[in-house]
């Protein structure tokens, strides 16, 4: 199962500022959604920056996803969460999938990013975060209720 953007999970509380590979988004209900309605990664407040995953695949001409962290709990043997107070850090094997840092009380920084061992072609660092082939650098999105839309 994977987390519908129509039903944050429960305790779900986004940060009011999340910077995204460089991109600041204010106010913004989904960092990235699938076909509209598919949160695969969704970054809330608390004592670390607590991350919710969901990984991709594809059986014939559809695409599914499961969710692999709940709220900084693997639910794979592959995935690994380490959470310190104001920082998370989720690990595909040796692959790190998601850095996160608390920048402030409602504020919160993703440094590192890779969601491809999660089937998506989405990755990036502090400068740059790479769509396919697109490069997001430096944009600020305010009051959204999503940044990228994807499908």
């Amino acid at each position: 199962m994977s987390q519908a953007a129509a039903m944050p999970p429960l305790g779900y509380e986004r940060f009011r500022v999340l910077n995204l590979c460089s991109n600041r988004l204010e106010n913004v209900q989904f960092p990235i959604l699938i076909h509209g309605d598919i949160a695969p990664l969704l970054i809330g407040k608390g004592s670390a920056p607590r991350v919710w995953l969901s990984s991709g695949l594809i059986k014939g001409d559809q695409q599914m996803f499961f969710q692999v962290v709940v709220d900084n709990f693997a639910r794979s043997p592959q995935v690994r969460v380490e959470s310190t107070a104001g920082n998370t850090v989720v690990y595909h094997g040796n692959t790190v999938v998601c850095r996160v840092r608390e920048t402030g009380p409602d504020e919160a920084s993703v440094t590192s990013l890779d969601l491809r061992p999660a089937g998506l072609n989405i990755h990036g660092n502090s400068n740059i975060l790479y769509v396919g082939q697109m490069k997001h650098s430096g944009n600020a999105v305010s009051d959204s209720r999503v940044f990228l839309n994807i499908g």
